[in-house]
């Protein structure tokens, strides 16, 4: 007769308890950068080959010319926040185009929250004798990315 490990554990001892669930969360956090680097190896090649309405379309993101909001304090469920935070972290050690990073990062975090039904925004700012571009996500009319609030959204700035 076979005895469920939950059962086990609940019997087990409060250090052996710590260690599963401590084994348990490092498996789902790989998992989870797993998943990130696998899409964002994806919309490394997608960028180089389809426009942006394709591009949102593909990721699960709605194409969208709304001024952004605050970033959420408490919006997010746990989960999303989860994979917010990973997404960020894995992006950030992305090595192809360090400037214009925004776009990747975005469809890969609008992938990871399609279940929210996410919307992708981009905007210009003047720059030095230029006009810079960013790219964010939106979710719930919040903006996921603090720097937004410093761009026009493309739609907004006619």
């Amino acid at each position: 007769m076979t005895v469920p490990v939950n059962v086990l554990l609940a019997h087990a001892p409060a250090p052996v308890r710590r260690t599963a669930r401590t084994a348990r969360a490092t498996a789902l956090r790989a998992r989870e950068v797993a998943t990130v680097v696998a899409l964002a190896v994806r919309v490394e090649r997608d960028v180089r080959r389809l426009g942006l309405p394709e591009l949102a379309g593909r990721y699960g993101l709605r194409l969208a010319a709304e001024a952004p909001g605050e970033p959420p304090q408490a919006l997010l469920p746990r989960w999303a926040g989860d994979r917010v935070r990973t997404v960020w972290r894995v992006m950030g050690f992305w090595p192809s185009a360090r400037e214009r990073l925004c776009l990747r990062r975005s469809l890969v975090l609008g992938a990871r929250l399609r279940e929210l039904e996410p919307d992708l925004v981009v905007g210009v700012r003047p720059g030095d004798g230029r006009l810079d571009a960013h790219a964010w996500v939106v979710v719930g009319g919040h903006s996921l990315d603090s720097s937004a609030r410093l761009y026009s959204p493309l739609e907004a700035a006619r």
